[in-house]
């Protein structure tokens, strides 16, 4: 086999997973052995290489000896013993982990908003319609990274950080308490305005740093743009797991071949609207009683709505008064009821026309 194909150029630690190494050392002859030794900056000098070149040790050859064979060639002892720890560490490194099972999530925010307003928008039939894709989009759309890292995780292990890329989620978002009373932390790294790719990267190369420090496990990545191929079939190609979970019409095709879940059939239980008086809602619950609402943030609210399985709608006025917006009465007493019998001390109104403000 030529130089060409095996030099050591090609095989460096950047260019090669480690624990193919012993695998690539096994295609090598003499020569591209010592230079693959020399590149490693072992401290062997070249009366030493000569040895293994007038002994013709090849790289299977190589891998199959020992300190004492080292030594009977003719090597002293600290060479031998160097020569005998590469083999060691490449044997040991060729070995496949098990999988640790820990869950690993990584999540395009602005990719995950974007492609969030039209799916949402085009199952609850809400929002503006874009004429360009001939689907609603729901501008009033917000999303709870915490409930949505709850979904996704589904009771498994988070392994350390977990890591967002987009848009910084507001400091009330239910993500902080969650991570935190798991003992985590979570990277965020702000998208720059008109920096897309540069973003995406960002997410790779974060994806890959787990791959590369970390044993493996389930790599989860909230994300549809292709351009994360690379990444995962990195992570595949080191015996970790991946699971892509995204909205079933904003998915590149290049990520089909993963394990797949449409955020489609879980969206109610972490995305909301916030907006007064939304068209098509004219079923209100308006909550009042001043010093209890005034302790309540979005996570409170969202809890009613995710219990029922509805997809939430609210607004808050000032007083404190919480208006609660569903499309028809029987939803809008199921809440009614929850609300006071999970919060008795606050007051519930029902009002079935459209309100105006002005009131």
């Amino acid at each position: 086999m030529s130089s060409e194909s095996f030099s050591p150029s090609r095989v460096s630690s950047d260019e090669e997973p480690v624990y193919e190494m012993a695998n690539v050392v096994k295609k090598y002859g003499t020569e591209e052995l010592i230079e693959y030794l020399r590149s490693k900056d072992l401290k062997l000098t070249e009366s030493h290489f000569e040895i293994l070149r007038k002994e013709k040790i090849t790289g299977p050859a190589f891998l199959e000896q020992t300190k004492e064979d080292f030594r009977s060639i003719g090597l002293t002892l600290g060479p031998a013993t160097v020569l005998a720890n590469v083999i060691t560490d490449l044997k040991t490194s060729n070995t496949p982990k098990s999988n640790t099972g820990l869950v690993y999530v990584f999540v395009d925010n602005s990719n995950l908003f974007i492609e969030g307003k039209y799916t949402v928008g085009r199952i609850e039939q809400a929002g503006n319609f874009d004429y360009q894709r001939n689907s609603y989009q729901l501008n009033q759309l917000y999303i709870d990274h915490g409930r949505l890292l709850s979904t996704v995780l589904k009771g498994r292990r988070i392994g350390s950080n977990s890591v967002i890329v987009g848009s910084r989620p507001p400091p009330n978002d239910s993500l902080w308490d969650r991570i935190r009373n798991q003992g985590y932390g979570v990277i965020v790294y702000d998208r720059i305005a008109n920096k897309e790719k540069k973003a995406d990267m960002e997410l790779g190369l974060c994806i890959a740093d787990a791959v590369y420090s970390k044993d493996p496990g389930l790599v989860l990545i909230v994300a549809g743009d292709g351009d994360y191929s690379p990444a995962i079939n990195r992570a595949l190609h080191h015996s970790w797991k991946v699971e892509v979970w995204f909205w079933s019409s904003g998915i590149s095709g290049d990520l089909m071949r993963n394990s797949i879940f449409f955020l489609d059939n879980f969206y109610r239980h972490f995305t909301y609207a916030y907006g007064q008086d939304p068209a098509g809602r004219n079923y209100i619950l308006e909550i009042t009683d001043g010093e209890t609402l005034a302790k309540w943030n979005d996570d409170e609210v969202m809890e009613c709505f995710d219990s029922l399985e509805f997809f939430g709608w609210w607004f808050r006025k000032e007083g404190p008064t919480i208006y609660l917006y569903f499309d028809n009465k029987t939803n809008s007493r199921k809440a009614k009821s929850w609300v006071e019998s999970n919060h008795p001390d606050v007051k519930v109104w029902e009002i079935e026309k459209r309100k105006s403000w002005s009131e």
